[in-house]
């Protein structure tokens, strides 16, 4: 953190001096408004950061956290992992100084904070030179910003290859928050309940979205080059103790389904009678390892739907051993 407060002071003082050069201009040309309007008329600087560097480490670090928070908040193959190859720093002289220009015009002052730019980015070199540009979201006319935890937003890990991911840094100042989509929000809107962003926390629209409606008040900051990968189990020891804890659900089910199949009738005794069968329990050990293969299906194949498995595989395996005590009248018989 020390390293990016040190970096952000330098790159204060190369965006005033670039402001002073704009302002000269424009007491001597007739065509300052085109200049200002146009950022891409300046250089955009693309600076490597090197793990491996003193001075740069911690920039990397923290940047590659935050992309890696990000891609795995969100659906991926646990035969995929990520590996994040490269991350370049961008650096445009009238952006960044718009940028630091835009803190005096929020109405509550606060930090620069990274975000996600959850877009397309074959128009990235002009995104580089001009800025991010306004779309239309759930939130109305804005640019629309993901924090590492919002998995809610299209997936990048479920492609494989090299692909890019593009990091803001944003100025929030006071965040509205919404817990339902608002189409008609707006800068003046917000602005007259004392709100200078938007921070979107439902479920339907993506918890973790933020909005702003100004242009100054983000930035293109980073370039991040990143590869999924085949033939990997990724995050397997995740998938490790799913599979634990759906096994001891399992085991925690059995007496409750016991309980249900023999409807209440001399339990204690009815389910002694059941086990002292050899074949029973060869039922029951079938049934339960029956009962795990499809809590792994779900696990490892359809990682999609573990928000809803945790729900569904206590119904599954109480289904499966409900059949048991069935099963067994049925030999007696």
């Amino acid at each position: 953190m020390k390293q990016l407060k040190k970096w952000r002071k330098s790159l204060t003082a190369k965006s005033v001096k670039t402001t002073d050069t704009t302002r000269s201009t424009c007491s001597t040309s007739s065509t300052c408004t085109a200049r200002t309007s146009k950022p891409y008329f300046s250089a955009v600087n693309r600076k490597p950061l090197l793990k491996d560097e003193p001075e740069t480490a911690t920039e990397y670090a923290t940047v590659s956290e935050l992309v890696t928070l990000y891609l795995y908040a969100r659906p991926l193959n646990p035969l995929k992992s990520i590996l994040i190859k490269s991350i370049e720093r961008i650096e445009q002289p009238v952006l960044d100084a718009r940028f630091h220009a835009a803190r005096e015009l929020l109405l509550v002052d606060s930090e620069p904070r990274l975000l996600i730019h959850d877009a397309s980015l074959n128009n990235r070199e002009k995104v580089f030179n001009e800025g991010f540009t306004a779309t239309e979201g759930p939130y109305g006319w804005g640019i629309y910003f993901s924090t590492e935890n919002n998995s809610k937003r299209p997936s990048y890990s479920t492609q494989s290859g090299v692909q890019t991911l593009l990091v803001g840094e944003v100025l929030l100042g006071k965040e509205k928050l919404c817990d339902q989509p608002d189409p008609g929000l707006n800068l003046s809107k917000i602005q007259d309940e004392g709100c200078d962003s938007v921070l979107a926390n439902n479920s339907l629209a993506g918890f973790g979205t933020c909005v702003v409606y100004r242009h100054e008040q983000a930035t293109p900051r980073y370039l991040v080059t990143f590869e999924v990968t085949n033939n990997d189990f990724g995050r397997l020891s995740d998938h490790f103790y799913a599979a634990v804890r759906f096994l001891l659900m399992a085991v925690l089910s059995v007496p409750f389904a016991v309980f249900v199949a023999l409807k209440l009738e001399n339990v204690r005794e009815r389910i002694l009678d059941i086990f002292k069968s050899e074949l029973c329990w060869l039922i029951f050990i079938f049934v339960l390892a029956c009962a795990a293969a499809i809590g792994l299906i779900f696990i490892f194949l359809l990682d999609w739907l573990l928000s809803i498995g945790w729900i569904i595989q206590p119904f599954l395996v109480i289904v499966c051993l409900v059949t048991i005590p069935a099963f067994w009248r049925g030999i007696g018989q």
